[in-house]
């Protein structure tokens, strides 16, 4: 999705955690129920998107240096 933005553009990614459902599963697990599908995240799951969130920060960071140091004025950088 990241190479898709223009420049000067912008996205958002929301994760959300729904506390609730942890007590759900455990009660349905120990009741002897099998689980079909999990969508719970974990942290070797999420440590790819870390990274690549972490590199495209870089590369905004570098635009936005590269922006000033030229005398360059953006929303971003006023």
């Amino acid at each position: 999705m990241t190479e898709e933005l223009l420049p000067g553009t912008a996205a958002a990614f929301v994760l959300l955690e729904h506390l609730w459902a942890k007590p759900l599963r455990e009660a349905i697990r120990e009741a002897g129920g099998p689980p079909v599908a999990e969508g719970f995240l974990t942290p070797q799951a999420l440590a790819p998107v870390a990274a690549e969130l972490l590199t495209r920060t870089q590369t905004v960071d570098d635009l936005t240096a590269a922006h000033q140091a030229s005398g360059r004025v953006t929303s971003r950088t006023q």
